[in-house]
């Protein structure tokens, strides 16, 4: 069975299956796909292909009409059931039962709202300090381990924390069972990093803003259609925070973007009035 990324050639004769065979199972596509691949014997090898890898490809990468970004209920308990029956791991087999989703998106859902335990919204006391523990004990290790970076020793909590690690929330995470990856770094990065910049207290100058704009068209490197077929951004804003330094989060930035672009649609709307 080949086991290699699928080659523009295959995906031109899987979508030509497809089209002129829509009755078909997946069983018989991933036969006649295969099949093709035998017969073109100026192929390199042959490429035999499994209903799996078919069926993954096509919802992954080549149907742009089937992805959703949103659940139904009824799809969370269709893929509950299916992972109590299954279990974990065979994703692409669970997305053939969930018309619209990716193997991905199956995955994706599961570990990180599904999966049993997984909490949302405020976090208590145990869990911030949990991911405190968590933090600082990653911190050391990564410090021990960086050329030219000293471990903080015993000089106080506050110290072992350094802005030239990068945290590895994967692991990071597992410390805080009720929480993902990500809530764990945007909790840390947003509220509880000793060194974030008070909101407060900044004031954005017209550079600033500047600045900003041209890090969030940097980092913007991706879009979606939502339900209502619009276009939606996805931007990395952890790296724009980045760029910007002063200590300032994603969220900051965020909501300094929301703040710009209200501010420019009053703009608009009060250019836009008819004279009285």
């Amino acid at each position: 069975m080949e086991q290699g990324v699928f080659t523009d050639e295959e995906d031109k004769i899987l979508l030509e299956l497809l089209h002129e065979t829509r009755s078909d199972t997946w069983d018989s596509i991933a036969s006649k796909l295969s099949s093709r691949n035998v017969d073109d014997v100026l192929l390199a090898k042959i490429r035999l292909r499994s209903v799996t890898q078919c069926a993954g490809r096509f919802q992954a990468h080549l149907n742009l009409d089937l992805i959703k970004s949103s659940w139904l209920t009824e799809e969370d308990a269709q893929l509950r059931h299916f992972v109590q029956r299954n279990g974990l791991r065979r994703w692409a087999e669970a997305a053939l039962q969930l018309p619209g989703h990716t193997h991905a998106q199956a995955q994706h859902r599961w570990h990180k709202v599904l999966v049993p335990g997984r909490r949302k919204g405020t976090w208590s006391n145990h869990e911030d300090e949990s991911l405190r523990l968590a933090v600082a004990a990653y911190t050391r290790v990564k410090i021990s381990t960086v050329p030219g970076v000293r471990d903080a020793g015993d000089s106080g909590m506050s110290n072992t924390f350094s802005k030239d690690v990068t945290l590895p929330w994967s692991k990071i995470a597992p410390h805080v069972l009720s929480r993902t990856d990500v809530q764990c770094r945007e909790r840390w990065t947003n509220v509880l990093d000793p060194d974030l910049q008070n909101s407060a207290a900044m004031i954005w100058n017209t550079a600033d803003d500047d600045a900003l704009c041209t890090a969030i068209k940097e980092f913007t490197t991706f879009y979606y259609y939502n339900a209502n077929r619009s276009r939606v951004p996805v931007t990395a804003w952890s790296r724009v925070a980045e760029r910007l330094g002063q200590n300032l989060t994603d969220k900051m930035c965020r909501n300094r973007h929301k703040r710009l672009l209200r501010a420019r649609k009053t703009e608009r709307e009060c250019i836009d009035l008819p004279d009285a």
